[in-house]
């Protein structure tokens, strides 16, 4: 394949998510990655960047197995974008991907990207699809609940409001003008809040949906925390974008439809998953507990989120008076 087809890239995988999820996975994220073909070979680098989460007899199999990767070392407890923006600092090329190590993408993945800015010079960032798989009830509640939606099943470039930083393609000069945040209140969601500010600098964010990924489910241990945090998190990106741009983010992924509401997000998640998936809505009454549990966690922490929001501005304005 000729590069010069292509822009200069670099590909980075984080591994903060691995905390929580198997290992394996970022086995099977690195199998994806070389199952990209000749084109994975004309990048400037493979990087894996890590904050402590990947024992070191794991980082000495992953040289074993796969000798085209370097292994990008970061302090202990590094945060996600930290991890990032590590990988990304190893070369001076002129797109940066960036990955998750609990993501499988699948063939054409790379070359979708890498293929949107061929067809859109102007775009800032290329954003790929990234789901999830429904196995049984479990990973159905999951499907329904979590962040990533169905995949839409078209194959043009279209404009986006959102895009996933486990499956995006970047210019540098774009990250350079505007770089990429790490609020200390937010455990996820760093893109939104970036994606804010790309719009409000009249950047081009672009939906490939030919760059398809899936994301690993997370575990039923962890699930509750998760959710909290998801919560956590939707409270405070929405304080952070109306203090910076005088309204809440109400961005969404298609098929996914912005400002539906918990309702209207529910109702249209089960409209994707009759599409692509009916059979299995069979398993959905085995699924509602499940999801009232996900729901609950997510409510208490969006709402101890925004208590505390509250409270820090009333203390804000006291010392102000």
């Amino acid at each position: 394949m000729d590069k010069t087809v292509f822009p200069s890239f670099c590909i980075v995988v984080e591994t903060d998510n691995l905390a929580i999820v198997d290992l394996d996975e970022l086995f099977r994220c690195l199998d994806s990655i070389k199952s990209q073909g000749d084109l994975v070979r004309l990048a400037d680098g493979v990087f894996v960047a890590d904050g402590g989460v990947v024992p070191e007899t794991v980082l000495a199999e992953i040289h074993r197995r796969h000798p085209w990767v370097t292994i990008v070392k970061r302090p202990n407890g590094a945060s996600y974008i930290d991890l990032k923006l590590a990988g990304a600092l190893e070369t001076g090329s002129e797109i940066v991907v960036f990955c998750d190590g609990d993501v499988v993408y699948e063939a054409g993945w790379l070359e979708a990207l890498l293929d949107g800015f061929r067809q859109r010079p102007d775009a800032d960032m290329i954003a790929g699809e990234t789901t999830t798989p429904i196995t049984g009830p479990y990973s159905l509640a999951f499907a329904m609940t979590f962040n990533f939606p169905r995949l839409t099943g078209e194959s043009a470039l279209a404009p986006t409001t959102t895009y996933w930083a486990n499956n995006v393609a970047a210019r540098r000069t774009s990250l350079t003008r505007v770089p990429l945040p790490d609020p200390a209140e937010l455990y996820r969601g760093q893109n939104l809040i970036h994606m804010a500010r790309v719009m409000r600098e009249s950047g081009v964010i672009l939906r490939q949906p030919r760059a398809r990924g899936w994301h690993a489910v997370v575990p039923p241990s962890e699930v509750i925390a998760r959710y909290y945090r998801l919560g956590s998190d939707a409270a405070s990106i929405r304080a952070i974008t109306a203090r910076e741009t005088g309204r809440p983010y109400l961005g969404a992924m298609a098929p996914d439809r912005p400002g539906h509401g918990v309702l209207g997000r529910l109702a249209g998640r089960l409209q994707q998953i009759a599409r692509t998936q009916p059979s299995s809505l069979l398993l959905l009454p085995l699924a509602l507990p499940v999801l009232c549990v996900m729901g609950t966690a997510y409510l208490i922490g969006k709402a101890w989120a925004g208590l505390w929001q509250s409270r820090g501005l009333r203390d804000a304005s006291a010392r102000a008076a």
